[in-house]
């Protein structure tokens, strides 16, 4: 019985390992996602900021400098697009929308550098007013939603892991614990059935010969 227990003990102890485990990939993948979506939100305020810069420097060799920075934000931005698709799987829909918002607001912006680069500032300014504020903002706010929503599921899911460990370590506790009380009694009453009462019937009929009662038989342990 005692060894069924520790049987029992053991098996449990080993899946704890593989839940703590699977739980740590899990949450360390969806952290990742996390970061990489909060860093998103800063590539998209500093694709504006260059745009911008390239409109107000419309026509100069600062304004072609600052709207070539424009490719490495945008290849940074869809990097970081399919790093969080990869790191999660709960948000995928999140994603798809997000996605096409992110790519409409980079058109934009690529029309706002032409202009700018052809000189055209003011078109540049008023493509920026029309168009991009507005999206900008969409796709910000879809960034920042979706970031606080990864965190708060990262959260539940570390919650979730403490209370299903901390739970599977008291059922294996209290087997182990089981387990001990099992044995003891297991062999205490081994102790008592297959040494204490054969000893005290060898005793007893000994004595009874020892008083000259010789027909007695010695009996098997």
């Amino acid at each position: 019985m005692s060894a069924m227990f520790l049987g029992c003990a053991l098996y449990t102890a080993h899946n704890l390992a593989g839940i703590d485990a699977a739980y740590t990939i899990l949450l360390d993948k969806e952290t990742k996602a996390v970061v990489k979506a909060a860093r998103l939100t800063r590539v998209v305020a500093q694709i504006s900021y260059v745009a911008l810069r390239s409109a107000a420097e419309a026509g100069t060799a600062e304004g072609r400098r600052i709207g070539g920075s424009l490719d490495a934000l945008v290849t940074e931005a869809t990097k970081l697009i399919a790093g969080a698709r990869r790191e999660t799987s709960a948000f995928q829909d999140r994603l798809d929308r997000i996605t096409p918002r992110l790519d409409a607001y980079v058109q934009t912006v690529r029309d706002m550098r032409d202009l700018a680069e052809k000189g055209k500032g003011d078109e540049a300014l008023s493509l920026a007013r029309r168009v991009m504020d507005g999206v900008q903002r969409e796709v910000t706010e879809d960034i920042r939603t979706l970031v606080d929503d990864m965190d708060t599921s990262v959260q539940k899911r570390s919650d979730g892991l403490t209370l299903e460990t901390d739970a599977t370590r008291s059922m294996l506790l209290t087997m182990s614990i089981l387990g001990v009380a099992v044995g003891m009694v297991g062999g205490a009453l081994v102790v008592v059935f297959g040494v204490t009462r054969p000893i005290g019937r060898l005793t007893a009929v000994l004595r009874r010969m020892a008083n000259g009662e010789i027909d007695d038989e010695i009996p098997e342990a």
